[in-house]
């Protein structure tokens, strides 16, 4: 599972980090942290610590909102919703959501040294 197959989902224009030049309605983005594990030398387990932030200009959009909130419902992902923000120097308005979610894959094949 990518995030971009839950932001897509909800309907809003999203990208990763930041726009360049934001949309004039509601958008939303996303940062994501990774984190790699597994045992005996084998990095299978990928955990993804999410954040996505919904902004809207001038007036609080709950309907993008909700939508996130029942997109992130449908994927069964336990989340974090906090307090909508008014972000006065940009005059929009702000809600982020904060979400985990571990894959567990394949292993890699590579060489390791011969000490090993």
């Amino acid at each position: 599972m990518r995030v971009a197959d839950v932001l897509e989902q909800a309907g809003l224009p999203f990208t990763e980090v930041a726009f360049n030049n934001p949309p004039c309605g509601t958008y939303a983005v996303y940062n994501e942290e990774i984190t790699r594990r597994g045992a005996d030398l084998a990095n299978c387990i990928t955990e993804h610590d999410v954040t996505v932030e919904v902004y809207s200009y001038d007036f609080y959009d709950s309907e993008a909102v909700q939508a996130v909130a029942r997109t992130l419902d449908r994927f069964g992902l336990e989340y974090m919703k906090y307090e909508t923000a008014f972000v006065t120097s940009e005059h929009l308005y702000c809600t982020s959501f904060e979400f985990s979610f571990i894959e567990k894959g394949d292993l890699v094949e590579r060489d390791l040294p011969s000490e090993w």
